[in-house]
């Protein structure tokens, strides 16, 4: 993400979810509605961006820009949310944690869920985060 202006920690939590460990850091996702190429991810990303460890970047939409961010929370971007400014430091993240087979309603669970071993859950109500649409 370097080529896209994107400073991320390259700082990484070794985490063990049923047996499997992964390194777990920075988390972006990029949607094909926001960019597919390299030319086109860098064209929306204007300024300086920087990421922490923990937090989570959601990148979609056609007509989204970041401009100068400081990211230490979760950002989720839509098709509308245009430009996207300034800091985010509230520390709302999606982290992952494993499933627990005792207190978690497996059965209920989508079976891909149950593959990888672990949930996702957000440590701030929802309208915490911070969502641009």
């Amino acid at each position: 993400m370097a080529q896209a202006s994107i400073e991320h920690s390259d700082e990484t939590d070794i985490r063990d979810f049923q047996g499997i460990q992964i390194k777990e850091g920075t988390k972006i996702f990029i949607y094909p509605s926001f960019g597919v190429t390299m030319k086109e991810i860098q064209d929306k990303i204007v300024g300086y961006c920087k990421i922490s460890k923990r937090s989570v970047l959601i990148l979609r939409g056609e007509n989204t820009i970041l401009r100068d961010v400081n990211l230490d929370s979760t950002l989720v971007t839509h098709e509308e949310s245009g430009i996207v400014e300034g800091e985010f430091i509230e520390q709302n993240y999606v982290e992952y944690q494993n499933i627990d087979p005792q207190s978690d309603d497996v059965d209920g669970m989508l079976e891909v869920i149950k593959i990888r071993g672990f949930k996702t859950a957000i440590n701030a109500p929802i309208e915490g985060l911070n969502v641009f649409s």
